[in-house]
């Protein structure tokens, strides 16, 4: 089963955390990584539609999408 809005985000949060209590100034964060650390299934486009969205509402200012092949690849700076 694909992972809910509220894990993918609790998830999120704690990478960022322990980035920020790292010291790290930056986190490449992506979805498809993240996806794959909550949960053990197939991914589809509606779940990463759904990891996306997340990733998307929990952007600070300073934080950014790079340009890549990979539309799902999001740069996240731990400020």
């Amino acid at each position: 089963m694909a992972p809910t809005a509220w894990e993918i985000q609790n998830r999120l949060a704690a990478i960022l955390n322990f980035a920020r209590q790292s010291g790290r100034s930056y986190i490449d964060v992506e979805s498809n990584s993240l996806q794959k650390q909550l949960a053990n299934f197939s991914s589809s486009d509606r779940s990463m539609s759904v990891c996306r969205d997340v990733m998307i509402k929990l952007m600070r200012p300073g934080d950014s999408i790079p340009l890549t092949l990979d539309p799902l690849t999001r740069v996240y700076c731990v400020t």
